[in-house]
């Protein structure tokens, strides 16, 4: 199977897309890096197959996309869909938020994404209770 994460062939992309980074994203990233959101990791211009997405938490399969104006137009819009399609094929969930929200309501942004991280959580397995006829420590002894 063919590397997923990173490529090699698109390294020179994802580098100049680190230092050309807009506003919206470095106030974004100023919160998300150093685990600073609910002590995820989260990676900044990573590549997933041959797209490279704005941030990304691989512990949650979580991307994150900062949508500028271009984004709002019919062509870019299909590409979105099916970019985003491609990427919910390898379980990967992908989270826009627009530049402008960032910029002015970045407290919003954070506490819906806050929101989305919880949901892809996953829960800790509920205690099994114990099954009859084994005795357990604490547990009184039927006879």
């Amino acid at each position: 199977m063919p590397q997923l994460y990173n490529r090699a062939v698109y390294t020179d992309l994802r580098q100049e897309l680190r230092q050309r980074l807009s506003h919206a994203e470095i106030g974004l990233w100023l919160l998300l890096k150093k685990r600073r959101c609910l002590g995820y990791k989260f990676r900044r211009q990573h590549g997933i197959g041959r797209f490279v997405v704005d941030f990304y938490c691989p512990q949650l399969k979580l991307a994150i996309e900062v949508d500028g104006r271009q984004r709002f137009e019919s062509d870019a819009q299909e590409y979105d869909r099916e970019r985003d399609a491609w990427m919910r094929g390898f379980g990967v969930v992908v989270v826009r938020f627009t530049a402008y929200d960032c910029c002015v309501h970045l407290d919003s942004v954070m506490m819906a994404l806050r929101e989305v991280i919880r949901c892809r959580e996953e829960p800790p397995p509920p205690p099994q209770p114990p099954r009859p006829g084994r005795y357990c420590v604490g547990a009184p002894l039927l006879i």
